[in-house]
């Protein structure tokens, strides 16, 4: 918990330096899955953006080289997604500075990558993300009498 907590107040530091009208400390709290001292919550009582960090931090627990995370788009909210991309990236910035040797690789899928672009802004030279978009050909529906 301690660890997930020294994440919470760092990414909080980092967004009470940023601008006025980008993120705020209350975007830090709503993302925050450990909601009192003890970090004593159930998860059916966390918000979608809560479980996202959860599990994120879990994942995140062994310090592999590379998180996967499939479908950020499953948050509903554009909001919560931009939050989302923000955490991820002030982590992964976080253990950039933190260990130089052991950075971090995100692989992300998202339909629609605006809210990125929100959070890439918002935060500034803050973060220095290396962004590469792959844009994915339309699905083909199977020809008849076809094997795939």
């Amino acid at each position: 918990i301690g660890l997930f907590r020294d994440a919470f107040t760092t990414a909080t530091e980092l967004i009470d330096d940023l601008p006025p009208g980008t993120f705020s400390k209350q975007d830090a709290q709503r993302a925050d899955f450990l909601i009192d001292d003890d970090g004593e919550v159930f998860v059916s009582e966390l918000s979608e953006l809560q479980k996202f960090f959860l599990e994120f931090s879990l994942a995140n627990l062994s310090r592999p080289p590379v998180v996967v995370i499939d479908n950020i788009d499953y948050l509903r909210e554009s909001a919560d997604r931009a939050r989302a991309w923000a955490g991820i990236l002030i982590y992964q910035q976080m253990r950039r500075t933190r260990d130089p040797e052991d950075p971090l690789t995100v692989i992300v899928s998202c339909e629609d990558s605006s809210e990125l672009d929100i959070a890439t802004s918002s935060l500034g030279s803050r973060t220095e993300p290396s962004v590469l978009e792959l844009e994915l050909p339309p699905h083909l529906p199977a020809q008849r009498g076809s094997k795939h």
